[in-house]
C-alpha cells in the first residue's frame, strides 16, 4: 500500500503547492480565492488517485468515484456550501491553471503506479 500511498502523497502536495503559488499570482492576496485553487487541485488528484485505486471497477466502486466527484460538485454549485467551506473561485484562470497541473499530477501518478506495480512483486 506504501507503494501507492506515498508517490500520490508526494504528488498530491507538490501539485496543490504548485497550484497555490500560481494562485496567489492570479489573485494578489484574496486567500479564499488562492486556497480554493489549491483545494480544487487536491480533490482532483486524490479524486484521481481514488479512481486508480478502485480498479478493477465494479458497479460499486464506479458509483463510489462518481459519488465523491458529484458531492464535490455540488459543494462548487450551492452557495450555502461554497460559503461553508470557504471555497471562491473567481475567474477561469486560476481555476484553470488548477485543473490543468491535478490533470499533469494525475498522469504522473498513472505512470509511477504502473512503473511500481512492474518493478516490485506483488505480495499478500
Amino acid at each position: 500500500m506504501l507503494r501507492f500511498a506515498v508517490p500520490a502523497g508526494v504528488l498530491a502536495a507538490a501539485a496543490t503547492i504548485t497550484s497555490y503559488l500560481m494562485a496567489r499570482d492570479v489573485y494578489g492576496g484574496n486567500l479564499d480565492a488562492e486556497t480554493s485553487a489549491a483545494t480544487l487541485t487536491l480533490f482532483l488528484v486524490a479524486l484521481w488517485g481514488l479512481a486508480i485505486i478502485a480498479r478493477p471497477y465494479t458497479w460499486w466502486r464506479v458509483l463510489l468515484v462518481a459519488a465523491m466527484g458529484g458531492a464535490f460538485t455540488v459543494v462548487l454549485v450551492v452557495p450555502f456550501l461554497q460559503d461553508f467551506f470557504q471555497l471562491e473561485l473567481i475567474g477561469g484562470r486560476a481555476p484553470g491553471q488548477a485543473v490543468v497541473i491535478a490533470a499533469v499530477a494525475g498522469v504522473a501518478l498513472e505512470v509511477v503506479t504502473r512503473l511500481a506495480r512492474r518493478a516490485l512483486p506483488r505480495t499478500r
